[in-house]
């Protein structure tokens, strides 16, 4: 059966792998659940014997003395001239199959001169698995599941495992060092099954698996992560869950060991698609796969709290589609409905339990994470009681973090500084609660706990948000990145919604690189513009009438949402990029004229026909580093700089005509940007160009060909939306400093805030700290990522009792 799940975001952003950063002056002892095994890397970061560096690195030393309580490894970082990173490589001749995931301290001596960008590798065979991570001054707790490993090269399996490497990339020319210590690899009872299944359904099973990890470790659990090729080899003897977030193609070996795994004790917890012989295993039989018959049918999930101890009544998820089942046997019984949009029940199952595990209808979606964490735990409780006294002392110490407080006292001295009424009850409220949580704690009624403690860290973060200030005037904006704004809401009541909470901007998704959401002449048409109209008139008629300022977003050269037909059109036509292989990228090529100007003409057919405040580009860059290198790119290359390129494309990628190749790319992107700007100011004076980018100027240049901060030197843009998209606030504010001395003022700058992003969201008090932040900093105002049900329910309102209230 063909998925429908589309798990889009409104920029590409950098993807980050499922990462617990823990400081060290919070370290905690791994979970009681989690089995460290320390001896397979026994000694790694107290002598050199064995490591060697890479591309010209310094070489590396042992410290000679405790660099803050740690002893390790002193890692020497040299980025200057022609150097790109600092790497070093450590013999192995290991087997990490049954390994979920691996953990080390980083000590990073002045993070603001490398590029906040580090790589753990593994070497196997004739390729690599690495992942990236960010991370902060000082030591760092660094924790990598194996899910946030990404395959390079061939490698040849984990379970033997040749040669680790650690690098940090290059940010400018400048001279640091790193320090290293304690690596662990760590095996748990609790593991997620990652999976990767051909095509588009990749990004969707790695999304899973790395929202169903961070959902583990904000719990207490610390699941792990093996791959579908680990549980065909056994990974999974000895476990105690299994959890299946979504993985649309098990193989047969793989299904074996699953059921293997069932018949020895172990308990399944799976979401959405899985095999009927698994739902057998589980007590379930299937009975329909549907999509909503109506939009909003499947908006919530109501649980029978009775049933399953610590499950809460109900939580919002808006799903689209339900793999129905029904109880057949094994102590199964339905335990979640859903319900729709007007919170009547539908009917439907949502949640499946059985003495062997748990079904989900639909995977578990990031909205109203504390909801689906509690889902988690009560699940998991079922299975394994003993994981509810950690959870409950987790939800007690992470109650106190709140904004950029980690205690009560702090959250509470702020609060009360603030002398606003509705602050100060909110926050005796909180403190009632989390009184009782701690005697529920000392009383062994753990379940109890962890409610008490997250419904008063709820009212501490409501009383921190209402005790922040105000300020006026400002650009207080939002990116939407659906064409049809929330579901099951009119423009009229989306833009009332932002209103009402204080906001005044709105950049909204009208147009694509192969698609329009208005009656286009340029570009092909949706089919839900038939139905539901122009999109664009609909919404710039709401925009008025509640003093929303509105700007016409595009994704450029994208090609996602492009008809099959166009696609294809352009790929015999060779206007779609190619990578270094010559493999398709669903990407229009920018220095191809044809593809220009359709990108020129589209935008200015929105100038010239609706009158709206501004138009906004996004994606307006290449993909990554492998794009673009088809035949027209080459030829074109050769006219503008004069040169025959004789190997192509590898002269132009780590060749002599290297540096010629990434201003080419610069000069494509940039001649857009300039080109609209001046045609649109000339049919409409008034009408504001601005542009979605990159967070880490000047890295993003030769990344992605996107040379902003000159297009603000030019004058090409009135104001610039970095995406700033972290949940760390030291990362944030490393960017924000850096873009407004790029810039020097000379346009505004409002950082892109990601409140919902993929495997993560930003909680209200999060949203609320990172605004200050940018305030403090000089920006000039923020736009917050995306609105939907979950901004207009809960980030919005809280921000309206304090950071963006009236005066």
């Amino acid at each position: 059966m063909a998925i429908c799940l589309i798990l889009s975001l409104a920029f590409v952003f950098l993807a980050v792998p499922t990462v617990a950063q823990v400081p060290a002056s919070r370290d905690q002892a791994d979970s009681a659940v989690e089995a460290s095994l320390a001896s397979v890397f026994a000694g790694l970061t107290s002598s050199t014997d064995g490591w060697a560096s890479v591309e010209g690195s310094p070489l590396l030393s042992v410290l000679d003395k405790p660099l803050d309580g740690l002893r390790g490894l002193r890692l020497p970082c040299d980025m200057t001239g022609d150097h790109r990173r600092a790497a070093w490589d450590r013999n192995l001749d290991v087997d990490l199959s049954r390994m979920d995931r691996f953990s080390f301290w980083l000590y990073v001596d002045d993070p603001t001169k490398l590029a906040d960008y580090y790589t753990f590798y593994f070497g196997a065979g004739d390729g690599w698995y690495g992942a990236s991570f960010s991370t902060d001054k000082g030591w760092q707790k660094i924790l990598l599941d194996k899910s946030a490993f990404r395959s390079e090269g061939k490698p040849s399996g984990w379970d033997h495992v040749r040669s680790l490497r650690i690098s940090a990339w290059k940010s400018k020319d400048s001279t640091t060092f790193m320090a290293l210590s304690d690596m662990q690899a760590i095996t748990t009872p609790v593991v997620v099954v990652t999976s990767d299944p051909p095509g588009t359904e990749r990004q969707a099973a790695r999304t899973q698996a790395a929202l169903m990890l961070k959902v583990l470790e904000r719990i207490g659990v610390g699941g792990g992560a093996l791959t579908d090729a680990d549980v065909e080899t056994g990974g999974l003897v000895g476990r105690r869950v299994a959890i299946l977030a979504y993985n649309p193609a098990m193989t047969e070996k793989e299904l074996s060991a699953l059921e293997s795994f069932l018949n020895a004790g172990g308990k399944l917890i799976a979401f959405y698609m899985i095999p009927d012989r698994l739902l057998d295993a589980l007590g379930l039989v299937p009975t329909k796969w549907q999509t909503e018959a109506y939009q909003g049918q499947f908006s919530s999930i109501r649980l029978k709290s009775d049933v399953v101890p610590g499950m809460p009544a109900s939580v919002r998820q808006a799903s689209w589609n339900i793999n129905g089942v029904r109880a057949a046997g094994k102590g199964a019984s339905i335990v979640g409905e859903w319900c729709d949009a007007k919170g009547l029940p539908t009917g439907l199952p949502a949640l499946a339990v059985s003495d062997t595990g748990a079904f989900m209808t639909h995977v578990l979606l990031a909205d109203d994470i504390e909801g689906k964490d509690r889902v988690m735990l009560a699940l998991l409780g079922k299975f394994m009681p003993e994981i509810w006294e950690n959870a409950a002392r987790t939800a007690l110490e992470d109650s106190a973090c709140v904004g950029e407080f980690h205690s009560v006292a702090e959250t509470a001295a702020f609060i009360r500084k603030s002398d606003r009424a509705p602050a100060v009850t909110s926050l005796e409220q909180a403190e009632q609660q989390l009184s009782l949580a701690q005697k529920c704690v000392e009383a062994k009624q753990y379940p109890q706990a962890v409610e008490l403690a997250n419904s008063g860290r709820q009212d501490l973060v409501r009383a921190y948000c209402a005790a922040q200030s105000p300020r006026s005037p400002e650009m207080r904006g939002v990116w939407c990145h659906s064409a049809f704004g929330i579901p099951g809401l009119t423009w009229d009541q989306a833009m009332a919604g932002l209103a009402n909470n204080g906001l005044n901007t709105l950049f909204v998704n009208m147009l694509w690189g192969g698609c329009a959401f208005y009656p286009s002449k340029v570009l092909p048409v949706d089919e839900r513009v038939k139905k539901d109209g122009d999109q664009i008139a609909l919404c710039m008629t709401a925009a008025r009438k509640h003093g929303i300022r509105l700007n016409i977003w595009k994704v450029d050269w994208n090609l996602a949402t492009a008809p099959r037909d166009f696609l294809e059109k352009m790929r015999a036509a060779k206007r779609t990029q190619k990578d270094p292989e010559g493999a398709d990228i669903d990407w229009l090529c920018p220095s191809n004229p044809a593809n220009f100007e359709l990108e020129r003409n589209s935008l200015l057919e929105v100038v010239r026909k609706y009158d709206v405040d501004g138009i906004h580009f996004d994606y307006i860059r290449y993909p990554g580093r492998e794009g673009c290198y088809c035949d027209g790119c080459r030829v074109r290359f050769q006219q503008q700089f004069g040169v025959t390129v004789a190997n192509w494309p590898k002269d132009v990628i780590d060749g002599a005509l290297k540096e010629k190749y990434l201003d080419f790319r610069r000069s494509n992107i940039t001649r857009l940007v300039r080109t609209v700007s001046e045609e649109a100011r000339k049919l409409k004076p008034q009408i504001r160009i601005s542009a979605a980018v990159f967070a880490d100027w000047p890295q993003c240049r030769d990344d992605v060909g996107q040379d902003w901060v000159e297009w603000v030197k030019q004058g090409y843009l009135d104001f610039v939306c970095p995406m700033d998209y972290t949940n760390r606030p030291k990362q944030l504010g490393s960017w924000v400093s850096n873009q407004l001395t790029a810039t020097n003022h000379a346009v505004p700058v409002y950082p892109g805030i990601g409140v919902t992003l993929g495997d993560y969201n930003l909680s209200p008090d999060q949203v609320a700290h990172q605004i200050n932040m940018t305030r403090q900093l000089g920006a000039d105002g923020f736009v917050l990522f995306n609105y939907g049900s979950l901004l207009l329910a809960e980030t919005l309102p809280a921000l309206r009792d304090g950071v963006s209230r009236d005066k």
